[in-house]
């Protein structure tokens, strides 16, 4: 088993911001939106495990026997039982009906269409918490460290912090690690929320201790004990005139709070309460990109309000190393007026004639794409990553290109008056937006009369795959 430590140090500043914007109150009444829905009685003992990006709910006893129940958000009629053989359930991260990555008291394993594949485990089996797919790119928590699978081995990164503010949960983006600013948020039971930046701790904010965090597209949330948080750029506080939620889930750009017996949902811009089939108080939600499932008594239960477009063979947010990938589009009404596009170019859907579902194909450029499908009005977004192949440095790939093309004269570094010092890893992490853009997307730096004749296209994509390969030291 092959480790690696990078940048095993944090930044322990907290940041708290000089002024916080003034409290808004969620409306109340609000306006009450209609949904579809159906439900299923939870065997005794039963719980509610994972939900797949794409809705199937994993049900397991809650002592963690590996007899799973999955459910799907398309059809109550559609439920599986599968018995697999690994030890008590310790986190399940699903993937489909029939994919999952397992930590169990035997070990972790992914489930390949119920297939077992055991895996390196870095934890010792004490893992607190866990985001993608370990067999790839996922990552692991446990103790306060963060293990990353980065093309075949484990990159450790650990907290300088004391025990109660060392990270104890991933924030998971629809499942998954990364968010399209290459950022990874974790939670700490003090309340401190951290960011993860691809080659270190980056900065946090502390809430309240136990506050809950979940994160979508650009929304990151923190449930505190009586208000919502949303940012992360700047923190809104929003107060709750009614009940308080009790617990929080996103997934597709959709915040999900569930308030004693009220289901919220939050858009970004406004706030709606849905109808849902529970009599009781809903004691758990869990969202998806099309829906979300609510825990209350003795009940499952499934609700959409929108129309379900479901994708197999790419995940949202997911990060590949390849460039093509075929993938497979159904509607939960048996609609094929569906439209793709990648990146806002239109991608053609052909109808596949034994199973009747859309079939595409699409090709991503390095770093992050997205692929958009359009149903009855209501656009799904789906981030995808390609992962550079070859993984650069600082030292060895990139500081010579600076050292011989950017640095000295009234280049970066040249005079106090001239453009920024770019002399050392830190520096180019800190500028890293601004690089991406001008040296890899537009390539206006360096400027026509400072590049010289050997500047060449290969240094635009070792810069490129620096960047979006991890920004290794």
């Amino acid at each position: 088993m092959l480790f690696a430590c990078v940048a095993c140090s944090s930044d322990p500043s907290i940041v708290t911001g000089d002024t916080e914007p003034a409290p808004k109150q969620v409306p109340d009444p609000l306006a009450v939106l209609a949904s579809t829905s159906h439900c299923t009685t939870l065997a005794e003992g039963e719980r509610l495990w994972a939900v797949s990006p794409e809705g199937h709910a994993w049900l397991a006893d809650a002592a963690g026997t590996p007899s799973f129940r999955v459910l799907d958000p398309f059809d109550p009629a559609q439920e599986q039982v599968h018995e697999v053989a690994i030890g008590r359930l310790q986190l399940v991260r699903a993937f489909a009906a029939q994919d999952a990555a397992v930590v169990a008291d035997d070990g972790l394993w992914r489930l390949d269409d119920l297939a077992r594949v055991e895996l390196s485990d870095p934890t010792g089996l004490t893992t607190g918490s866990l985001c993608g797919d370990p067999a790839d790119n996922g990552m692991l928590l446990a103790e306060g460290s963060v293990y990353e699978r980065r093309q075949g081995s484990w990159w450790r990164w650990d907290s300088e912090s004391e025990t109660s503010g060392r990270p104890s949960s991933i924030v998971a983006i629809d499942g998954e690690c990364v968010d399209r600013n290459n950022y990874t948020w974790l939670m700490s039971s003090d309340g401190s929320l951290w960011r993860l930046e691809p080659s270190r701790y980056g900065k946090r904010r502390q809430f309240e201790a136990n506050a809950r965090a979940v994160a979508t597209e650009d929304m990151v949330a923190v449930l505190e004990s009586s208000r919502l948080m949303m940012g992360p750029d700047t923190w809104q506080p929003w107060e709750f005139v009614g009940p308080v939620p009790s617990d929080v889930s996103a997934a597709g750009g959709m915040l999900w709070l569930a308030a004693d017996h009220r289901l919220i949902r939050f858009d970004g811009v406004d706030f709606v309460q849905v109808e849902h089939p529970l009599s009781s108080a809903i004691g758990q939600v869990r969202a998806h990109a099309s829906g979300a499932w609510l825990v209350g008594g003795d009940q499952v239960c499934h609700v959409a309000t929108v129309p379900m477009v479901r994708v197999q063979g790419v995940r949202p947010y997911a990060r590949s190393l390849h460039q093509a990938h075929s993938f497979v589009v159904r509607a939960n009404s048996g609609s094929t007026e569906i439209t793709a596009a990648i990146n806002g170019e239109s991608l053609a859907l052909s109808i596949d004639s034994n199973s009747g579902d859309l079939v595409g194909e699409v090709s991503l450029d390095v770093g992050w794409n997205t692929l958009s499908l359009e149903l009855e009005g209501v656009t799904r977004r789906l981030p995808l990553k390609r992962v550079p192949a070859t993984q650069r440095s600082w030292d060895h790939d990139v500081r010579p290109i600076y050292e011989r093309h950017c640095a000295g004269g009234n280049c970066h570094g040249g005079t106090e008056e001239g453009p920024p010092e770019l002399g050392d890893h830190e520096a180019w992490m800190d500028a890293a937006k601004a690089l991406q853009k001008r040296v890899v997307d537009t390539q206006t730096m360096p400027p026509p009369s400072a590049k010289g004749a050997d500047w060449s296209e290969e240094y635009v994509a070792i810069i490129g795959d620096w960047l979006q390969g991890g920004m290794l030291p």
